[in-house]
């Protein structure tokens, strides 16, 4: 870009790490950027800056409102001035010019806006304190709420720059003044009890303050991550749980860990939490609104609402969705008439009413100069819904209605366990993977709603339903999508099916084959397979967005998250249901599925993308080096057939006769002068050393040999000469016939020749077997569809594992390891050759590791597999030794590997453990925690006590100064 940026802005690049970031985006001037509503602003680039958007944008605007502040000021520039100066533009004598100080004058001495000077902002405040005080001690009484209880600090005050220019953090004003006033109220010891009792309160409504959770929020912020993301390694399950979705069955421990997590990663204070989740008792009022003697009739005057809520009359409407007019609910136009009616109950105050009819309205009584509102239809349960309410939209920042349908979507797919439509730890996990995701991708509350459970057809007005804004926002069609419960198929592409196919596929941006794809899939949850139709109902035209937008929200297109949802199904259906079917949301719990839990899977959608986007591994490759037989065409091609001709040609000539086994030095005669027929001899039995065409066994060659040869009437030189003999050539022609397969297959598949030996027995075939049955194609196979479908998927099992060294660039040595040491990988023997997502998330961290071991100290992959080695051994290495070698290795400090040990429960042992190791030094490196504090803030609960919450908190903060002061 060619235009040059303002200072402001290449300011706000620095500050937020980013620089020339605003510049590429088009922003030359700060204000460039307020041009643009900062919600669309945070939208449309979301994916560039991260969670720094809102920042840049705020930063932006006080840029801008500097800079006008000071063109107003100085409106006229110096040249401008000169130019409009006249004979009768000289200034007057005034008092400056008639009374000078020495030969500056006092406006030299105290320039406009100085803290000393009578028109700066510094001589107001203090006149304005002065007056406060005058007027405190003329009006003295002993309710007076003084300034000097109010503000301690002021008095001592001192004014000068930094007094005055010192931008002070929430955190310091909330400890050093109101602390200060509540420690003296409630007759507090120290800073420490006022905080603790700052935690637990809850009125008025801004409370409870936690001063552990604002360090960690405000540690957070600056990193751009969560205390949870950076915990997960400590759950040594839960990644591979991620891989094997559907599958995987969680254990005890797990479950409970991945719950707590997600509920933690809501953001929320310990008692924030409870009060979302826990009943309420007889002190509710007193607890929530400040007044024990409140019932519910009080709230019915709306001074005491809003009052009692720190609302003002329009928020209390927007929470209700009405008015004294009515209700404030409209409902799409584009759905049957026979579904659910506009009403608060249904949606936008669904959670304060509980779902069920006689909604809230408000009325006006009196004159018009003197009117009051009532609210009407109040009940305990209702002020009980609408404290939640009021407290979880400020604390999330979302509009009431967003809030509304998050939380009564999140119930909806709770299905029978939740018809009451009650807050719970589900409200909570839901929470967190949604801030997830909004952090993450830019999600909305309405988008991840209808992730949930459907595309609302409803909004306040004068908004449009979301329903309209996904499927009915284009001018493409004359008329627009209705969801009418009609059966309609979705293969037609005439009629109004046919328009119907067009009309979803255009608003979602998908063509025929994708809409298809996705068609089928949801017509196997919830439509006809065979006869090709669905409903068109809330719920199906939801699952074609919910497919459509999951995967454009991830980066992928649908057919790369079809084939990925197949992967993770794995045939079970539980993926399928959730994501095209009616999702569901339940607690994880033993022995159940990740997938079985719409949360949890969409948590692992983002984790496996994220890894595979930062792996540069698309997801094409990824399913092509999962795909097995089933997903390949069994007809063979011309260049098969040719590499097979290749192996017959090359073959051939080296197998083993009569002839190559009497010309090489072995007694042909024994002792009582009978012929010996050493090749009947050696491929005859129960343990033949050759086949009948000549390829030699896999087998111990020299002791099956020695056996043969025993048997026979030979002296014992003989013997000895016939042993060694055999030996030799049988090696000898085994590793010719070896090479041919090497060489080719090296040749073809574009790997060393180490390589093709391991590839194949990592495909569950020896050399031998391969070479057997490529030869026994021979009479049969004249052209390439005669080629067999199971050698064809043998044949494609060894160019998958090819094409696996390639992507993670495994060396031979490695290769050899895994197959010979299966357990050093978290494998076992039996499973060592099936590919599953989890072996490609093993070997991309295994090349992670290698990485970081070359980085730390020049060391190579013969040091990693040494220390696995050791770590196996019989006697293992202590746990101090195993420390220093893994300190050297990592580039790590031997103290925090020792710290480690606990979290794996010993040393080491296994690549996966090792992934462990990287992982957790690498959220030291980002955060500042050490192994033990990472262990402290995994640990963490609603139900920790203070202290560990205030440490946790103070640890976070130490560490993010540490990390940003290191850059």
């Amino acid at each position: 870009m060619n235009q040059l940026a303002s200072p402001l802005i290449s300011r706000t690049e620095e500050i937020h790490n980013l620089p020339g970031k605003l510049t590429e985006l088009g922003y030359a001037s700060v204000f460039d950027v307020v041009r643009i509503p900062r919600e669309r602003f945070i939208r449309e680039h979301r994916a560039d800056l991260g969670r720094n958007a809102e920042k840049m944008y705020d930063l932006a605007v006080g840029y801008a409102h500097q800079v006008l502040h000071h063109f107003r000021r100085n409106s006229l520039s110096q040249a401008v001035q000169v130019s409009l100066r006249s004979p009768f533009s000289v200034a007057g004598p005034d008092y400056a010019n008639q009374f000078l100080d020495a030969d500056t004058g006092w406006k030299d001495k105290a320039p406009s806006g100085s803290p000393e000077a009578n028109d700066a902002p510094v001589a107001y405040l203090t006149h304005i304190y002065q007056l406060a005080l005058e007027q405190e001690k003329n009006g003295a009484s002993a309710i007076m709420n003084t300034l000097a209880e109010r503000r301690p600090d002021l008095g001592a005050l001192l004014i000068n720059d930094k007094a005055i220019n010192e931008v002070i953090p929430q955190l310091q004003l909330v400890n050093e003044i109101l602390s200060k006033a509540i420690q003296k109220k409630l007759s507090l010891t120290d800073l420490a009890a006022v905080n603790a009792k700052l935690s637990t309160t809850h009125y008025p409504n801004n409370l409870p303050y936690h001063y552990g959770h604002q360090q960690i929020q405000t540690a957070q912020s600056v990193l751009n991550t969560t205390l949870q993301d950076i915990t997960l390694p400590q759950t040594l399950d839960l990644p591979q749980n991620f891989w094997a979705t559907a599958k995987g069955k969680l254990s005890d421990a797990t479950a409970g860990a991945l719950t707590r997590l997600q509920i933690m990663a809501s953001q929320l204070s310990p008692e924030q939490q409870k009060i979302i989740t826990e009943t309420v008792g007889q002190d509710f009022y007193q607890l929530n609104y400040g007044d024990s003697s409140l019932t519910a009739d009080s709230f019915s005057d709306m001074t005491i609402l809003t009052s009692r809520t720190n609302l003002t009359v329009p928020q209390v409407e927007l929470m209700l969705c009405s008015t004294v007019g009515g209700s404030t609910v409209i409902k799409s136009d584009n759905v049957a008439a026979g579904d659910t009616t506009a009403t608060p109950f249904v949606y936008g105050a669904r959670f304060i009413h509980a779902g069920k009819p006689e909604a809230i309205t408000l009325s006006r009584s009196g004159k018009e100069a003197h009117f009051a509102l009532t609210v009407n239809n109040l009940a305990d349960d209702k002020l009980n819904r609408i404290n939640r309410m009021v407290r979880l939209q400020k604390w999330l920042n979302l509009p009431y209605e967003d809030v509304d349908l998050l939380v009564t979507s999140a119930m909806d797919a709770e299905g029978e366990t939740n018809t009451a439509l009650l807050m719970n730890d589900n409200t909570l996990r839901m929470l967190g993977v949604f801030k997830h995701y909004q952090a993450q991708y830019g999600v909305t509350a309405k988008q991840f709603a209808g992730w949930l459970r459907v595309v609302t057809p409803f909004a306040i007005t004068p908004a449009t339903p979301f329903l309209d804004q996904v499927f009915n926002a284009t001018s493409t069609f004359d008329t627009s999508l209705v969801v009418d419960n009609q059966d309609f198929v979705y293969t037609s592409t005439t009629g109004s099916d046919g328009a119907r196919v067009k009309h979803i596929s255009t608003a979602l941006g998908l063509n025929h084959r994708q809409f298809l794809l996705l068609a089928d899939n949801i017509a196997r949850q919830q439509g006809n397979i065979t006869l090709s139709t669905l409903n068109c109902n809330l719920f199906a035209v939801s699952a074609f967005y919910r497919l459509a937008n999951l995967a454009r929200t991830l980066g992928i297109d649908p057919e790369a998250f079809c084939a990925l949802a197949d992967r993770l199904d794995a045939g079970t259906g539980v993926v399928w249901q959730q994501l095209a079917g009616k999702p569901t949301i339940t607690v994880p719990k033993k022995d159940s599925p990740l997938a079985a839990d719409i949360l949890s899977l969409l948590q692992a959608l983002s984790a496996i993308v994220q890894w595979q986007q930062q792996h540069n591994l698309s997801i094409e490759t990824l399913i092509l080096l999962l795909s097995d037989n089933a997903t390949f065409p069994a007809q063979g091609t011309d260049d098969q057939l040719n590499f097979i001709r290749q192996v017959w040609q090359n073959l051939g000539s080296t197998f083993v006769d009569t002839t190559l086994l009497s010309r090489s030095g072995v007694p042909l005669v024994d002792t009582n002068g009978h012929a010996i027929d050493w090749f009947a001899l050696l491929s005859a039995g129960h343990s033949p050393l050759i086949d009948k065409v000549g390829l030699v066994i896999d087998a111990g060659i020299e002791s099956v040999i020695a056996t043969v040869v025993n048997t026979q009437s030979l002296s014992d030189a003989d013997k000895k000469l016939a042993i060694t003999t055999l030996t030799n050539t049988l090696n000898q022609a085994q590793q010719t016939e070896q090479g041919v397969a090497v060489s080719l297959l090296a040749q073809t598949l574009n790997v060393s020749q180490p390589l093709p030996a391991l590839l194949l027995r990592w495909s569950g075939q020896t050399t031998y077997q391969w070479l057997s049955a490529t030869w026994a194609l021979k009479d049969t196979v004249k052209i390439a569809a005669d080629i067999p479908a199971n050698y064809l998927h043998q044949l494609r099992e060894v160019v998958r594992r090819s094409l696996l060294t390639q992507q993670f660039t495994l060396s031979p040595v490695m290769v050899q390891t895994l197959l010979d040491n299966p357990a050093y990988f978290g494998t076992a023997a039996e499973t060592v050759t099936n590919i599953s997502l989890w072996t490609l998330y093993t070997l991309s961290r295994y090349g992670d590791l290698l990485l970081q071991v070359g980085k730390a100290g020049g060391g190579t992959e013969n040091d990693v597999l040494a220390y696995l080695r050791s770590a196996n051994a019989a006697t293992p290495l202590s746990q101090s030794d195993a420390a220093q070698t893994l300190a050297t290795l990592l580039g790590w400090e031997a103290n925090e590997l020792q710290a480690t040990w606990v979290v794996l429960s010993g040393i080491a042992k296994t690549t996966s453990q090792l992934d462990t190791l990287l992982r957790l030094q690498q959220a030291q490196n980002q955060t500042g925690l050490g192994v033990t504090q990472q262990q402290q803030g995994y640990a963490l609960s609603r139900d920790s006590d203070y202290a560990l919450w205030q440490s946790t908190g103070q640890a976070l903060v130490a560490g993010v100064s540490h990390v940003k002061g290191s850059r």
